[in-house]
C-alpha cells in the first residue's frame, strides 16, 4: 500500500455512486481510512437541508456498504463538526482523498499542520463520477429530485411523449399512490407542495395555503369550472391518456422557480401527477383528487419515486 493512514470527510448523505467511487479509490492505496462524517453543523448552508439524513442512518449506510465490500476492518468512523476532523490531533497520517470541491480545505489543513509541527499530508485528488445526464452524481441533485444514487435521470425519462395503455388504464383509475386522506390538515405545512386538479388547488387556496405549482384544466369532474385561482403562467397542451414532453418540462420549470407557479392544461392534468412525482425534490407532496373518495397525499421519497419510474418506464411512447 502507498500509505499507511489515510483520511477523507464528507456528507454521504444518501450515499450514491460517488461516494462509493471515491471510498473504494482511498483504499485501493491505504492501509487504513478514517472516514469523517459530517454533523448537523456543517449542513446549514447545504441546498434542500431538510431532506439530509440522520447522521445515524447516515453511518449505517457507510457501514453497511463497507462491510459488503470487506472494509469495514480497515475503517474507523468518526463525526466531524468542521473540515479538520482528526487531521490536527493525529501526527501519523499520511494523506487526504478529495475531489475538486475539497482540494482548498486540504491545502487549508496542512497549513494548520505545519503550524502545529506536523508533516503535511499528501493530497489526492479523486475525479467525480457523472450521471445519465453528464453532470456530477452529488447528495444535492439527488435530494433535488433530479437523479438517483446511481446518477439515473428522471428528466430523461419524460423526454418523449408518452401514453398510457389500456391495460393500465383501470391500474392508475382505482390504485392511489399515496395514502387517501379527507382533508389537508396535515400537508399544509410541508415545504413544496404540488397541487394536481382543480379541486385540489382551490381547496389549498381556500385554506390559505397556495400549492407551489397548482396543475389545472378549468374543468370538475369533466365539467368546466371558472372559479379558479389566477391567469396561469404556463399554458400546454396534453392530450387524454398522455404525458407531453413539453407538460413534464413546464413541471420541471416550475420546480426550479421560486415562486408560486399555476400550470393551465388544455386536454386533461390527470396524469401528470407521474411527472410532478417524479421530478420532485425529495420531502415534497403531490395531491391529487379521487372523485367522491378523497385527497391522495403522495410524500415523495426515493422509494415512491423508484415505484413512479418503474411505471413510466411502461408507459408507450
Amino acid at each position: 500500500m502507498k500509505y499507511k493512514h489515510s483520511i477523507l470527510g464528507g456528507t454521504f448523505d444518501h450515499l450514491h455512486i460517488g461516494h462509493k467511487h471515491f471510498i473504494k479509490t482511498a483504499f485501493k492505496s491505504s492501509e487504513r481510512l478514517t472516514i469523517g462524517l459530517t454533523t448537523e453543523a456543517l449542513h446549514k448552508d447545504k441546498l434542500f437541508p431538510h431532506s439530509i439524513l440522520s447522521y445515524d442512518i447516515r453511518e449505517e449506510e457507510l457501514r453497511s456498504f463497507l462491510k459488503n465490500e470487506g472494509l469495514l476492518s480497515r475503517a474507523k468512523i468518526i463525526p466531524i463538526k468542521d473540515i479538520y476532523g482528526n487531521s490536527l490531533t493525529e501526527k501519523d497520517i499520511d494523506a487526504i482523498f478529495v475531489t475538486r470541491h475539497g482540494y482548498p480545505s486540504a491545502q487549508e489543513i496542512n497549513r494548520k499542520r505545519l503550524g502545529n509541527h506536523f508533516p503535511k499530508l499528501k493530497i489526492e485528488k479523486v475525479s467525480f463520477v457523472r450521471g445519465e445526464d453528464g453532470n456530477i452524481v452529488s447528495s444535492t441533485r439527488i435530494r433535488e429530485g433530479v437523479i438517483d444514487r446511481n446518477g439515473k435521470s428522471y428528466k430523461k425519462l419524460f423526454d418523449r411523449n408518452l401514453s398510457l395503455p389500456n391495460s393500465l388504464r383501470a391500474e392508475v383509475i382505482n390504485t392511489p399512490s399515496g395514502k387517501l386522506v379527507k382533508d389537508y390538515k396535515s400537508i399544509l405545512g410541508k415545504n413544496i407542495i404540488v397541487a394536481v386538479g382543480d379541486v385540489v388547488s382551490s381547496d389549498l387556496l381556500k385554506l390559505g395555503r397556495q400549492a407551489d405549482i397548482s396543475i389545472v384544466d378549468k374543468k370538475t369532474k369533466r365539467s368546466k369550472n371558472n372559479d379558479f385561482l389566477k391567469a396561469p403562467d404556463i399554458i400546454v397542451r396534453n392530450n387524454n391518456g398522455t404525458i407531453k414532453k413539453t407538460a413534464s418540462e413546464a413541471i420541471l420549470r416550475c420546480f426550479k422557480s421560486s415562486s408560486k407557479k399555476v400550470i393551465r392544461v388544455l386536454g386533461e392534468e390527470d396524469l401528470l401527477a407521474l411527472p410532478a412525482t417524479l421530478l420532485a425534490p425529495l420531502g415534497s407532496v403531490v395531491l391529487y383528487g379521487m372523485p367522491d373518495k378523497g385527497v391522495v397525499v403522495v410524500e415523495v421519497t426515493e422509494g415512491i419515486k423508484e415505484q413512479v419510474m418503474t411505471f413510466v418506464e411502461n408507459l408507450e411512447k
